[in-house]
């Protein structure tokens, strides 16, 4: 699909995923306490290879690149971790950072780079 979809309960600005581990949102509209689901565009997350402990991301969390996948100027990579995500990168930035299917890394998304909404389904 090409979109970071996570399912979770939401709760004072942040949401309890389904999955695993928790992700700071700042909605555009008040957003009531309940089931909910959050997005993210794969190039609104960035990559670390160590802890970013400066900087305005809310949501910091441990991966590891699961896979690696040119897709013409650009690399997606698919991460486990809690929650799991996909990331695009450029070629040059994957160079830079030495990734490879294993590698230990730190995902970041600012609160302002998640949209959540109420789940119908939930």
């Amino acid at each position: 699909m090409g979109l970071n979809l996570w399912r979770g309960h939401h709760d004072a600005g942040r949401v309890a995923l389904a999955g695993g581990g928790s992700l700071v949102v700042a909605p555009e509209a008040p957003l009531p306490p309940g089931a909910v689901l959050v997005s993210a565009r794969p190039s609104s997350i960035g990559l670390h290879r160590q802890r970013p402990d400066l900087g305005s991301a809310r949501n910091v969390w441990p991966g590891r690149v699961a896979t690696m996948e040119r897709l013409g100027e650009r690399v997606r990579l698919q991460l486990t971790g809690s929650p799991e995500a996909l990331v695009d990168l450029t070629a040059a930035a994957v160079a830079e950072l030495r990734l490879a299917p294993g590698e230990q890394v730190w995902l970041s998304v600012k609160a302002t780079e998640l949209t959540a909404y109420p789940d119908a389904a939930g």
